[in-house]
């Protein structure tokens, strides 16, 4: 079988879709399919529009070549890839790990809304964002399956968009087997993620600081560095945290219990309930929750309860196991 995979990061890039694609296409090689990665390189420098045309130009050969495309991605690279696909009856696969017309409207307006609430209320879009929102009814519409990660996107996607459930795959992201071999405790926290609007990050330091000033000897780490490296630190580090508006499946938390560390999240996520006993939930439009927070992740008898509950965990979803599904709807 030969496989399209297009994504707008890839491996050096940073970020979900990169270590996404680069695993299921080490998976997808061994077991002898032919697999191709396009991703954005120059052209996401490109004007909106612009770098979709050129984008689509760009991987008409690699769809020729395909049997079927697999796309980590709705807009970006997943709109022209759709089109190509559509236009030349290949099989399309796309996952959606998050939502582009809320991210770009909470970055453009400044509006501090979650995921939900913001289709729940009538909103006045830029001529951009109703694009986006065409451009999103379009590739939905023309995918043969779209895979979601969370149930809780997928409700939202299915009844805001009016997507039949038998279009949607629930497909749970990566999370090894709990190692605590070598970690370490050096009191710091870990919150790192992308410098935009609905990540929280200017709120969250205010409410870390006030804690600091309570605590004391505790620290932040919210710097964006290689997924290895970030690994490495989350090892040594007190718990991870990530207080978005809104988070569909943040492989933060997975990465930090993978290790054995609580979380701090944002109260609206997709996280499936089988994790909601190993960290604390906060409201993220509350200083004072996300504070209280902070301080009851240093407070040794809960600390010590998220850690336990953490180590009885005996879940685990491999790669191997996310390409035999991702095998099933592609073939």
């Amino acid at each position: 079988m030969k496989i399209l995979f297009v994504t707008p990061l890839y491996p050096p890039d940073i970020g979900g879709p990169s270590q996404y694609a680069f695993h299921l296409k080490e998976e997808f090689a061994k077991r002898g399919h032919e697999v191709r990665i396009a991703t954005f390189k120059f052209e996401r420098k490109l004007p909106f529009l612009i770098r979709h045309i050129y984008f689509f130009f760009k991987v008409l050969p690699n769809i020729f070549w395909a049997n079927s495309v697999l796309s980590l991605d709705a807009i970006s690279v997943g709109f022209p890839a759709s089109i190509a696909s559509f236009l030349f009856g290949k099989k399309y696969i796309m996952r959606l790990g998050g939502d582009f017309l809320w991210e770009s409207y909470v970055e453009s307006t400044g509006c501090e809304v979650d995921l939900e609430n913001f289709y729940k209320i009538p909103r006045v879009f830029s001529f951009k964002q109703k694009l986006i929102k065409k451009i999103f009814n379009f590739v939905i519409k023309n995918a043969d399956k779209v895979v979601i990660n969370s149930e809780w996107y997928g409700e939202i996607i299915s009844k805001y968009y009016n997507v039949n459930s038998l279009k949607l795959v629930y497909i749970e992201n990566y999370f090894g087997k709990i190692n605590t071999e070598g970690i370490s405790d050096n009191n710091h926290v870990v919150s790192s993620s992308r410098n935009i609007k609905l990540k929280n990050i200017t709120k969250f330091k205010e409410s870390f600081q006030k804690a600091k000033n309570k605590l004391k000897d505790i620290n932040l780490f919210d710097t964006q560095v290689p997924h290895t490296e970030l690994q490495n630190i989350i090892k040594s580090s007190h718990a991870v945290v990530a207080v978005s508006f809104s988070e569909v499946n943040p492989n933060l938390i997975f990465d930090g219990l993978s290790f054995g560390k609580p979380f701090i999240l944002t109260k609206f996520n997709g996280l499936n309930s089988r994790f909601t006993n190993m960290g604390i939930f906060v409201d993220p439009f509350d200083q004072v929750s996300m504070e209280n927070a902070i301080l009851k992740m240093y407070d040794p008898l809960i600390y010590e309860m998220l850690c336990k509950n953490i180590r009885e965990c005996a879940y685990s979803h491999s790669w191997e196991e996310i390409t035999d599904k991702f095998e099933k709807l592609i073939i």
